[in-house]
């Protein structure tokens, strides 16, 4: 899963721009069904949208865009404001969306690791 990022007005080093990333993917929960499944799954993009949606109950349609390549899941987009609340993907996205009726979903891997130094997390 990846979030579209629009950046704050101003730029940023590079250290604050991945962790301001982290902090956003972090918001968004991967449904049990996709974090879980050992096997590759076939889905269409409104199953897999469906079911984000769900286990981001803060989230709208129009702020998450499915995207694929090769009759596969590429990844799932959560759109962020400047303001770092969520936002409409927009057109941009929108054309971006799989068009498929089915795409292949793989297994799931091991979570993220923690960043080095990171103790709480």
């Amino acid at each position: 899963m990846s979030a579209a990022l629009t950046a704050p007005a101003r730029a940023l080093e590079p250290r604050p721009y991945f962790d301001l990333a982290r902090e956003l993917y972090e918001r968004v929960s991967v449904p049990p069904r996709f974090a879980e499944t050992k096997e590759r799954l076939s889905l269409s993009p409104e199953e897999i949208e469906t079911e984000f949606l769900r286990t981001n109950p803060w989230l709208t349609p129009d702020m998450i865009s499915v995207t694929c390549c090769d009759r596969a899941l590429l990844d799932i987009r959560v759109c962020f404001g400047r303001d770092l609340g969520p936002r409409n993907c927009g057109p941009n996205e929108a054309r971006r969306d799989c068009r498929l009726r089915e795409v292949s979903v793989p297994a799931s891997g091991p979570p993220l690791a923690p960043r080095p130094g990171d103790q709480n997390r």
